[in-house]
């Protein structure tokens, strides 16, 4: 019990030994702040279940087929174990129709794969278009008059004015240079989910 409380007592990252708990604490949060601010992250709980589920259902509304298990780890934080649990519950479906719906609605071409059941797609089921395509369609004409001309704003669909007005402000409003190491990867983890919630 004693040799806890003098645990305690002496920083965690150098030879420092403090007479409380709280100096101690002081100490390494203005010493040593990039350490401090990773166990503050660790503490710091995980998302609400019904964010990570949304934020998994965008991915792989986006991205039908392939390897989407990492990057929805990546994005909320997760082991791939524990993404895989989470696309097998009902209310992850549930959110995923929603997120095609929303996709379908604004115009993007989702590919349905050959199985709509989560645990076929994360075998690494592969994209087959069940519609056919006809002859000679399926490449794209490029208009001979503008090859270097810039769209101009009429052309641009205000889904992609709305994200290039939201990222200028996630910029303007959260630039990397006036945070302090404590708060940067914080930063970093809020501006990924956010623009994963743009798609």
């Amino acid at each position: 019990m004693a040799r806890a409380c003098e645990d305690r007592l002496q920083c965690k990252h150098c030879p420092m030994r403090f007479g409380s708990y709280k100096s101690t604490r002081q100490h390494e949060r203005r010493a040593h702040p990039v350490e401090y601010a990773g166990e503050i992250e660790k503490m710091r709980g995980p998302l609400p279940e019904p964010e990570i589920l949304q934020i998994m259902a965008r991915i792989e509304a986006r991205e039908p087929a392939g390897r989407v298990n990492k990057c929805m780890a990546e994005a909320t934080d997760l082991t791939v174990d524990q993404v895989r649990f989470r696309r097998r519950k009902p209310e992850y479906q549930r959110y995923l129709e929603l997120a095609r719906k929303q996709f379908r609605a604004s115009g993007t071409r989702i590919l349905p794969a050959k199985s709509s059941s989560p645990a076929a797609s994360t075998s690494g089921s592969s994209v087959v278009c069940q519609t056919p395509v006809p002859e000679g369609k399926d490449k794209l004409k490029q208009p001979a008059s503008c090859e270097n001309e810039p769209l101009s704003q009429d052309m641009e669909s205000p889904l992609l004015q709305k994200v290039s007005a939201r990222q200028k402000r996630m910029r303007e409003s959260c630039s990397p240079h006036d945070l302090n190491p404590a708060k940067r990867k914080t930063a970093d983890r809020d501006r990924c989910r956010q623009e994963y919630e743009l798609y």
